[in-house]
């Protein structure tokens, strides 16, 4: 909600009990608000109008701008004390899932606390706990468990190995609890930091920067290759 959407809400006044129907197209409380406002103001309802589009383009504000002040926010991540600035972008879509999972954390914990309330009522209300209160415990759970918190400690998000990780599935970033059972060894930090390399191995980022050279293709020649190599020497 914008600035002047919060002012016109604040000035906007319980409808008369014995106001007369509208007639023709019903107003919305939006309309009805604005024509308010420009009441009191002195101008027309399209000057309103265009202001509040103006200020909700103000509160926008520069997409650039917008994206330089998330830059200064600290990761909503554990980085492992790894580089992480080229994730800035990523890190923007995570504080969205992150709001949109505690939402519905909050949402499922309301739902089973009134749930809960049917375990000890009649035979029709033990029916439906037992119905719905599992289904909800385990939403609640997996909302836990899969809430993005940890930047992968496998790949540490390095782009050319995340898309063959198997600990985060090429997404790059693990949840909550997904880290309880993952080697000490990847849980080093900054320049002590880990990655998984092949055959249970471990590497350094900076062995990890690097990607691995392609093996040398071994050439296997037959004795017709050799004879006819040396139907080619002049002596």
């Amino acid at each position: 909600m914008t600035t002047l959407e919060r002012i016109l809400k604040a000035q906007k006044a319980p409808p008369a009990p014995d106001a007369p129907p509208t007639l023709g197209r019903p107003r919305t409380a939006r309309g009805e608000a604005v024509d308010m406002v420009a009441a009191a103001s002195g101008v027309t309802p399209n000057a309103v109008r265009r202001s509040l589009a103006k200020l909700a383009e103000e509160e926008a504000g520069d997409p650039a701008e917008s994206i330089e002040q998330a830059a200064d926010l600290p990761p909503p991540v554990e980085t492992w004390g790894v580089p992480v600035e080229h994730l800035a972008q990523e890190f923007a879509e995570i504080r969205i899932v992150q709001a949109a999972m505690d939402e519905a954390a909050r949402a499922t914990k309301a739902a089973l606390a009134a749930v809960k309330a049917l375990k000890d009522g009649g035979k029709l209300s033990s029916w439906a706990f037992l119905k719905v209160a599992p289904a909800l415990s385990n939403a609640a759970e997996d909302t836990r468990y899969w809430r993005p918190t940890y930047l992968c400690a496998y790949c540490k998000g390095l782009v050319h190995r995340r898309a063959a990780c198997t600990g985060c599935a090429g997404v790059g970033y693990l949840g909550n609890t997904a880290v309880e059972g993952i080697a000490m060894e990847l849980q080093r930090r900054g320049e002590d930091a880990l990655v998984t390399g092949p055959k249970g191995t471990f590497m350094t980022l900076e062995q990890a920067r690097t990607p691995a050279k392609a093996p040398a293709k071994e050439i296997e020649l037959t004795d017709q290759d050799i004879a006819a190599s040396d139907e080619d020497i002049p002596f």
